[in-house]
């Protein structure tokens, strides 16, 4: 129900494929349905996503009948297939785009640090003013004072909040498997909606 949210993403996602295309791309998935009621469905929620996309869309969603699909993914469970409805998304890489994030700050004069965790919170008067950051190396601790500071630690964003502020980020998990290519020899996706443990699952080509 978030659409403000997904409406940001969307067009965010248009930017870092026109910036870094080296690093992203849009793809093509897959997704296959066993009822009419899931064909509508899908259908109808795919809809919704390209018209919160607005112009920033990359590709319209389409259904292929049973026969079709199994051409075009013949790796789907035949029995009961109605169909797959296909759709467009992003795929990038997150580690070389961190990386070219950082190279691009760098050269434009920002100072990058590895090994160097941020410790806590520099506060004053009821303001954050800098951090405090240890050197994972030698052990010593820095503190850098600045008028603007960034908590853009993912997950672990509420361990550097005051301890009083309300917690933020609610954790959920999920797991990554590679295998070999052989397993989805295509060059688009699949996106499983709902297993039967009421798991989302996707299958990714990947590098």
């Amino acid at each position: 129900g978030h659409l403000g949210l997904v409406r940001d993403a969307l067009h965010e996602r248009q930017t870092v494929i026109q910036n870094a295309p080296a690093l992203a791309h849009p793809l093509q998935f897959v997704l296959p349905t066993y009822s009419k009621w899931d064909q509508a469905r899908y259908r109808l929620g795919l809809w919704a996503y390209e018209r919160l996309a607005g112009d920033r869309s990359l590709g319209r969603s389409g259904w292929m009948k049973a026969a079709l699909a199994r051409q075009h993914s013949p790796r789907l469970a035949p029995a009961g297939l109605q169909g797959v409805v296909t759709y467009w998304d992003g795929q990038f890489d997150d580690a070389g785009l961190a990386l070219a994030l950082m190279r691009t700050a760098t050269r434009q004069g920002a100072v990058a640090l590895n090994y160097a965790p941020v410790q806590t919170l520099l506060m004053r008067d009821g303001r954050v003013q800098g951090v405090r950051w240890r050197d994972a190396l030698s052990g010593e601790e820095h503190d850098a004072c600045a008028p603007c500071v960034v908590n853009a630690a993912g997950g672990w964003v509420d361990d550097l909040r005051s301890p009083d502020s309300p917690r933020s980020v609610t954790w959920s998990r999920g797991a990554h498997a590679v295998v070999r290519a052989e397993f989805w020899p295509h060059a688009h996706g699949m996106i499983i909606p709902r297993t039967r443990d009421g798991r989302v699952l996707f299958v990714l080509p990947w590098q």
